[in-house]
């Protein structure tokens, strides 16, 4: 795949029902955890090869593609399950990369042989038809990484190890966008996207650390301070209009503080305005033991309703923008990916252990 995760989802166990913990304030939802792990199916691309986990999930609101670099189905808000490696097969895949959603159809991006420096298949899946996209794999440039690609309506963002490519699904032929010099001189190595309303939000990691810019298709602004605070801990998702953004910090916020406080800043960014919710995560910073309680650094995921914050250490919390976050009972199986829903809704894919140490593929939607 050309992007999994480096930090596992700690994730959200296969109980039929769990009630969240007594209340802080009046009406917390109930989450409903449904196992789908049962209905995976087991064809794969290559049977030589083994992959005893689920590695990545995409959605596009109300439905879901699933799966690995050697299988791939498709799963609706209904719980029901189709296996998408007979087509593959047909088109010639060997192995899959990357699947990325524009918020109406995936882009199904893989290999028809042995893995080079890029993919040389690329279809886009409308949850029924298929249309093959591959020349515009074949014109990217040369010898270049492809990185995270992201879309949104029929606009896609493709970054590469060098540059950055932008593709209208309508047209044949792909442009390049010019980085902003600075991003070239600090020998970017990773840019991520979370899509916003009027644009993208664009997470760049360097060797001297992460800076932030607004991309509206052309054009970039940089953005650090909207979030309130950046560090390698600052964790980040988007809801498709707005990010939340947290970071813990043990330095100074405000002139007067004395050093060694701790905080969690929290931040809501809309790409143009941005609101601090940092007295929604105070319950989880005790300052007398200078420690955070709690911190997503395993990832959050929005689900049409609150945010899913999760750690490692197998906790998981919900936040809904307006309420101080709660938690949830502790969890047991490991996720590696969580795609958005909304409708309350989200799909969680990873892996577990049975008891003789064994792999086992785990497939787990959440519902509000």
């Amino acid at each position: 795949m050309a992007r999994l995760k480096a930090s596992l989802i700690i994730g959200l166990g296969f109980a039929a029902w769990i009630i969240c913990v007594k209340p802080t304030y009046a009406a917390e939802p109930a989450l409903r955890w449904t196992d789908l792990s049962g209905s995976v199916p087991t064809t794969t691309l290559d049977q030589t090869a083994s992959y005893p986990l689920l590695s990545f999930a995409s959605s596009r609101g109300t439905e879901w593609l699933a799966g690995s670099p050697n299988q791939l189905f498709q799963v609706t808000s209904k719980r029901k399950i189709f296996d998408l490696v007979p087509d593959l097969k047909k088109f010639g895949f060997q192995k899959i990369r990357q699947v990325a959603s524009d918020g109406q159809s995936w882009l199904v991006i893989g290999d028809s042989g042995p893995w080079f420096s890029q993919p040389d298949l690329a279809f886009r899946y409308d949850g029924i038809y298929w249309k093959n996209v591959s020349p515009v794999m074949a014109a990217l440039p040369p010898q270049e990484w492809i990185s995270q690609i992201v879309g949104k309506r029929g606009f896609w963002i493709i970054p590469t190890s060098r540059s950055l490519i932008v593709w209208q699904s309508s047209l044949k032929t792909i442009a390049n966008i010019p980085l902003p010099p600075e991003i070239i001189q600090n020998q970017y190595q990773e840019m991520i996207f979370y899509p916003l309303r009027t644009g993208w939000l664009m997470d760049v990691k360097t060797p001297a650390g992460r800076c932030f810019y607004v991309f509206d298709g052309q054009n970039f602004k940089r953005s650090d301070r909207s979030l309130g605070a950046i560090n390698q801990t600052t964790t980040l998702a988007s809801n498709g209009a707005a990010v939340l953004s947290l970071t813990a910090t043990n330095s100074p916020l405000r002139k007067g503080d004395k050093g060694g406080s701790v905080a969690i800043v929290a931040t809501y960014f809309d790409g143009q305005s941005s609101r601090r919710l940092d007295q929604h995560f105070m319950s989880f910073v005790d300052n007398k033991k200078k420690e955070i309680l709690f911190f997503p650094e395993a990832g959050m995921v929005w689900d049409g309703k609150s945010w899913l914050l999760k750690d490692f250490r197998k906790h998981l919390m919900v936040f809904n923008g307006r309420n101080p976050a709660w938690r949830l009972p502790d969890t047991r199986d490991t996720f590696i990916d969580s795609a958005y829903g909304t409708s309350g809704a989200a799909l969680h894919v990873g892996y577990n252990k049975n008891s003789r140490g064994e792999l086992i593929p785990r497939l787990v939607m959440t519902q509000e």
